[in-house]
């Protein structure tokens, strides 16, 4: 934990030059106020101090204090934002202010109940082999962010270019309901079965281990198929509810974006499949994929189908994605059967 820690910092303070260079140019272009980009650093770092203590408590089993973590910030972050804005006046800076003003206090109550056993001191000898085996495991996975980004993002930015704004809207409006439930599933389901998953590994109980690999898939392709069927059914309903008027004529994309998003979570378990075996480079090559994908498959049915031809793409570049994680993790889940078979 110190190790990870120390590289941290390390990794920022190598990079801030580049940032502080990235932020001027900014400011210096009217693209960004000081203000605003103090609070985004301001909220990375919150975020990035509130993703350690979650993960180290979803390690340990702590799931309520890390879901009460994770509610807390989700209703604290718009209401905060919220009353501030009433206060100021609708601006960018007094969101981000809410937001920051938010997870300062939930990390102040929160930190109250985050306590983990002292790591045992190392040599010198096997700090060094942690910091090269850290960095093995750290480097192919730096650019991620970016790439996930255009997996994610890119089908936004083509339907404003190629359709309209108001398309923009409406797509953005659909993806949300469909995407966000979906996520949270999948994040719930990983929770749970992962950290077991991952003990049972270190302590060599394949047989066990290959169990929970397959309840966590079986749970995935139960619930999407349950996400599938209601959405195809009720569509209609769930936008009714859910959305306001202007945004309801879309409604039939919810299944679309439903069965993009079960294969994406579905992908994500043969993902920590790979990150369990520390092949951090297979996760390169899929997300690698992923965003390819998304660009010529989303590019190419956009200007086909339109808004339509940018749902039905979400299947084709997510279900690339999950075959490419299926293959790269085939070894690794291949050599945990036959070990769980002894």
């Amino acid at each position: 934990m110190s190790v990870a820690r120390h590289q941290l910092i390390r990794l920022i303070a190598r990079t801030m030059p580049l940032f502080v260079i990235l932020g001027a140019t900014a400011i210096a272009a009217g693209w960004a106020s000081l203000s605003i980009l103090c609070l985004l650093v301001a909220l990375a770092t919150i975020e990035m101090v509130r993703t350690k203590h979650t993960t180290m408590l979803n390690a340990i089993r702590v799931h309520r204090l890390a879901g009460s973590w994770a509610a807390f910030e989700s209703w604290g972050r718009p209401f905060v934002a919220y009353l501030i804005v009433l206060w100021i006046g609708a601006s960018v800076t007094g969101v981000l202010l809410g937001f920051v003003l938010a997870s300062i206090i939930s990390w102040m109550i929160m930190r109250r109940f985050t306590h983990y056993q002292r790591a045992h001191s190392v040599s010198r000898v096997e700090e060094d082999a942690l910091i090269s085996r850290f960095w093995r495991y750290t480097l192919p996975l730096l650019p991620l962010g970016i790439i996930g980004w255009i997996s994610g993002m890119a089908d936004r930015y083509m339907i404003g270019v190629l359709l309209s704004p108001a398309d923009v809207g409406l797509y953005v409006a659909i993806y949300g309901l469909a995407s966000r439930p979906m996520l949270i599933f999948g994040a719930i389901v990983e929770s749970i079965i992962r950290p077991v998953y991952l003990n049972s590994l270190v302590a060599g109980e394949y047989r066990r281990a290959h169990g929970y690999l397959k309840i966590w898939t079986l749970l995935i392709i139960f619930g999407s198929i349950v996400a599938f069927v209601l959405t195809w059914l009720g569509h209609d309903w769930l936008a009714h509810v859910m959305l306001g008027a202007q945004y309801r004529s879309v409604s039939y994309l919810l299944p679309w974006i439903v069965v993009g998003y079960a294969f994406l979570i579905l992908s994500y378990v043969a993902n920590r499949v790979c990150y369990a075996n520390e092949a951090t480079r297979s996760i390169f090559m899929i997300e690698i994929i992923g965003a390819v994908l998304a660009l010529v498959s989303g590019y190419l049915l956009i200007r086909w189908m339109g808004l339509v031809g940018a749902a039905v793409a979400i299947p084709i570049y997510y279900g690339g994605q999950l075959v490419m994680a299926l293959l790269l993790a085939r070894r690794w889940i291949e050599n945990d059967r036959k070990l769980s078979a002894r």
